[in-house]
Order: structure tokens, then sequence, then C-alpha cells
């Protein structure tokens, strides 16, 4: 539930931030991309769902990949 919530919360920055701006920056993308594997981790350990570390792997990766082509 916490993920869902952080991600709605980031989505909703970003769009004002392109909204107000009609930029958006790539640090945020970043930043933001970079907490989602912290949030799986927290998540199973508030007793959550089990960590799928193929999950992770994968968002760590798709995030490094589309920072490197935003730079």
């Amino acid at each position: 539930m916490f993920k869902i919530i952080y991600l709605i919360i980031c989505l909703a920055i970003l769009s004002y931030k392109d909204i107000r701006s009609r930029t958006v920056p790539v640090m945020w993308l970043i930043l933001m991309g970079a907490a989602i594997p912290v949030m799986y981790v927290c998540d199973y350990k508030a007793g959550g769902e089990i960590i799928q570390y193929s999950q992770i792997v994968l968002s760590i990766m798709v995030m490094s990949v589309c920072s490197r082509m935003c730079i």
C-alpha cells in the first residue's frame, strides 16, 4: 500500500513541475526511481509481500538505462 501512495505522490510532483515549467528534471526521476528498491525492502520488513529480487533488479536496470539516455 505504501508503494502505491509513494508512486502517486511522485507522479503528482512530477506532473506539477512539468505543467509549471514544461520540464522534468532528470535528478528527480533518478531520486524517485532509486527509492523503489528501498520501498520493497521496507515493505517486507513491515510484514508485507515477499521481496521479489527480479523486480528490484529490473527496476534498477531500467532506471540506470533511462538516466543514461537522459543525461
